[in-house]
């Protein structure tokens, strides 16, 4: 017995990738304490920001897709588990990548203006697209439909980004 409770233990991911919510929120909230220093102190005239040519449009993006994406994530990841019962939690080392790719996101995203809005947003977008996937399955294979929503707020939030990129590209003026 001992022996099977410890092979159960070695399966378990570390308590932090345990559940969507705790590496997210945990991000989110360190993530908002540094963007507001960095933006009062900017305005404050203490420090410039100089990897953005556009500090509103930074701020506004961040709020958006930086911060509120963790948000979502953590609770979606959390949640379609619990609303659909065919549906396995991500955790793990699988849960650590997408982490992954939401900070580098919010990294590309500072230095936009070094690597260029098209490698940005593919960065950016991947993490949308892959949050709309793991909605999705879940959404499209319930008979009742329930919790659509949670994939039209997601299309939608990953639309206002494909036209944010757009624009930033120049396609659109």
């Amino acid at each position: 017995m001992v022996g099977n409770q410890q092979t159960l233990n070695l399966e378990q991911p570390p308590i932090l990738l345990a559940y969507g919510f705790r590496p997210f929120f945990l991000l989110l909230s360190g993530y908002i304490i540094l963007t507001s220093l960095l933006w009062g102190m900017h305005w404050a005239g203490l420090i410039s920001l100089s990897f953005t040519n556009n500090i509103i449009e930074w701020h506004i993006y961040e709020m958006l897709f930086g911060l509120a994406a963790a948000g979502i994530a953590g609770f979606l990841l959390t949640a379609l588990p619990e609303f659909f019962e065919d549906t396995t939690p991500v955790t793990g080392k699988p849960l650590m990548w997408v982490i992954i790719l939401w900070g580098s996101g919010r990294l590309s995203f500072w230095m936009i203006d070094l690597f260029g809005p098209i490698i940005v947003s593919m960065v950016n977008l991947s993490f949308w697209l892959w949050l709309l996937y793991q909605a999705i399955k879940p959404v499209l294979s319930d008979p009742q439909k329930r919790h659509s929503a949670f994939v039209f707020s997601i299309m939608l939030l990953t639309t206002t980004q494909i036209i944010f990129f757009i624009s930033k590209i120049g396609a659109i003026t």
